[in-house]
């Protein structure tokens, strides 16, 4: 310090203390959410196997087999039908002695559409399913439980917190974030979470690397060959870009373009967002190095 080799100070106005803190709450809660999810899914999969899965990968890896049912194939932690069956019937004994009839009661009864299709798709996963013994289904069913309440009140401190952040960020340098085309309040606020200190980066490279999309790379002798992506990173980071990536996609000039080129070069539209989130990572990183707002211009230049 006395050598002057410190690092600067840094001084924040009152409502860019507020931020950062709101902040830091976010990037926490959604971190334990995320692992409470992976928790969740777990424990739900030794309670009823089967029951959550990708059927598109399924038959794809088995294209010779008949195809499972799943109650749902994607976002399962998302979809009403789940949410409604972890909180208060996940045990798949107690579906089966419901019945088809049963099942819609039980939806209704909780304010919950639920169709003859669905309730009679909830009864055939129940059935399918090789279940563990019933003493140890009602353990895991209570345990399941249990988890998604935990589920739900990480899920409502980061809406809560995202919901004040949202204010403040308005008023904040970086606000120049909300000029980009696509990039709602939520996603800004989102973003910022994730890099915790944008100072800390100097080249969105650094960002990108963060979030785990670099590329593995193999080295052997004089070459070397780019693998798939690392995912070495932070998963929240990860998943907010792609998001933003698919935003962008549909509103952003620029990343329009970025994504028309990626699919000429290879027909997937994964590939063609990520490519696409790449771009908007390297836009919003100008802006908030340059304190500038969004033009055509600088989103050409990046």
């Amino acid at each position: 310090m006395g050598r002057g080799l410190g690092n600067p100070v840094l001084v924040l106005k009152e409502e860019e203390l507020q931020l950062r803190v709101l902040l830091q709450q976010v990037r926490r809660a959604g971190r334990a959410q995320m692992r409470q999810g992976l928790q969740l899914r777990t424990t739900l999969d030794r309670l009823w196997p089967g029951a959550l899965g990708d059927g598109k990968a399924y038959r794809k890896a088995h294209p010779t087999l008949p195809p499972l049912l799943h109650l749902v194939d994607s976002r399962p932690l998302e979809r009403e039908t789940v949410r409604v069956l972890l909180a208060h019937c996940p045990n798949p004994y107690r579906l089966r002695e419901l019945g088809e009839a049963g099942i819609r009661q039980l939806f209704h009864a909780q304010g919950a559409s639920c169709g003859p299709k669905t309730a009679a798709r909830i009864y055939a996963v129940a059935q399918q399913s090789l279940l563990p013994p019933p003493v140890m289904a009602t353990i895991l069913a209570d345990q399941v439980q249990a988890d998604f309440a935990l589920y739900c009140a990480y899920e409502t401190r980061v809406q809560t917190c995202e919901t004040q952040a949202e204010a403040l960020l308005r008023q904040s340098d970086a606000a120049v974030l909300l000029t980009f085309p696509g990039l709602s309040t939520t996603l800004a606020a989102r973003y910022l979470a994730a890099l915790a200190d944008p100072a800390r980066f100097t080249k969105a490279g650094q960002i990108w690397s963060f979030a785990g999309f670099d590329p593995i790379i193999h080295s052997t002798g004089n070459s070397q060959v780019q693998g798939k992506i690392s995912y070495k990173g932070c998963p929240y980071l990860r998943a907010t870009l792609y998001q933003i990536g698919f935003l962008a996609a549909q509103h952003c000039p620029v990343c329009i373009e970025c994504y028309q080129r990626a699919l000429r070069r290879h027909p997937s539209q994964t590939r063609a967002l990520i490519h696409v989130a790449n771009k908007a990572n390297r836009i919003l990183f100008a802006l908030l190095r340059d304190h500038q707002p969004y033009s055509l211009e600088l989103a050409r230049r990046v």
